[in-house]
């Protein structure tokens, strides 16, 4: 005879109830968090009114500052935590999929399984036929780089004699200024 699945109740129910008490603890952790800053705010203001002083003040501020860090990694952890278990309940009710059956006249049977198409292994290459391609391209290269200093050294050389130019200019203008 065939069974259907029957999904342990208990242990998915355990699974929620700690993914409450996970939302529950973010919950408070964020008023402590809410009750640092309005602590904060009210030192601010006691600073302004000129009841505290300065240093006092900067105190207060490196308090709140590692009391906030704490609160928010605590807050992290708890986010992480309660994602896991929310991981955990959809694994435990994906688990509870159908399984299919059919009826017929001879009674209730389950449909064959289909074979798994498995792809053809993919032989390795051969490594002394990768080297070769390797050395042209780096001929290429080569030649392509030497090409660039080239021009490059061609293009420098061009420039030389116009930079003279320029200084002839000026001189003929100071000339033409003194005249």
């Amino acid at each position: 005879m065939i069974k259907t699945k029957r999904m342990n109740e208990f242990a998915f129910a355990k699974i929620i109830k700690e993914i409450n008490a996970a939302g529950e603890f973010i919950r408070a952790k964020q008023d402590e968090k809410q009750s640092v800053i309005i602590d904060f705010e009210k030192e601010k203001n006691r600073y302004r009114a000129g009841k505290i002083s300065e240093t006092a003040l900067a105190s207060s501020v490196r308090k709140t500052n590692k009391e906030l860090k704490r609160l928010d990694q605590a807050i992290r952890d708890a986010i992480a935590k309660a994602r896991d278990l929310s991981d955990r309940a959809k694994d435990s009710a994906r688990a509870q999929a159908p399984r299919v059956v059919r009826a017929k006249i001879a009674g209730i049977r389950k449909p064959a399984k289909k074979k798994k198409k498995r792809r053809p292994k993919k032989k390795p290459e051969k490594k002394s036929a990768k080297k070769a391609p390797k050395k042209a391209k780096l001929k290429e290269v080569v030649k392509k780089v030497k090409k660039v200093i080239k021009k490059a050294e061609k293009k420098v050389a061009n420039k030389a004699p116009k930079k003279a130019k320029p200084a002839k200019k000026a001189q003929k203008k100071a000339e033409k200024k003194k005249k």
